[in-house]
């Protein structure tokens, strides 16, 4: 998985806030990722080996998506008796705002799992219906061909 760096994003944006921003969104937006957290949001709890099975994917490509993803702290892993880890989503939810005042402004809040959950926001931003219906339209489309 090609990606550019926070410290080459912050020097090209001419901002360190900024440039851990847009690598956020870099990670968060790649479609590995996508499919991999309606995987996590649908299934629950899994190992890296579910997950490629789940989404037929490349157990490679599943594991450095996953780092990925844990590194900018959407998910988290913890081991088991059978030496297996076990990733899971700490969010409920994500939100991005994407600014234009004074030049780009980009920033985004979690909802992690042990907080309390603002239901209106919930109800309009649900990860696993985004995902999900996504995934829909996706599969129809593909069917189509």
């Amino acid at each position: 998985m090609d990606s550019i760096s926070r410290s080459e994003l912050a020097r090209l944006l001419g901002d360190q806030e900024l440039g851990e921003e847009a690598y956020f969104l870099e990670i968060l937006s790649r479609w590995d990722s996508l499919r991999i957290l309606d995987y996590l949001f649908t299934e629950g709890p899994s190992s890296t080996g579910e997950i490629a099975r789940g989404i037929n994917m490349d157990m490679r490509e599943v594991r450095d998506t996953l780092n990925a993803l844990a590194d900018i702290g959407l998910i988290d892993s913890q081991g088991t008796t059978d030496q297996t880890t076990v990733w899971k989503p700490v969010v409920r939810g994500l939100h991005i705002t994407i600014t234009s005042d004074s030049g780009l402004g980009i920033s985004h809040t979690t909802n992690h799992a042990h907080q309390d959950h603002d239901e209106s926001v919930s109800s309009h931003n649900s990860a696993d219906g985004f995902f999900s219906r996504v995934g829909k339209r996706l599969d129809s489309y593909l069917q189509r061909l």
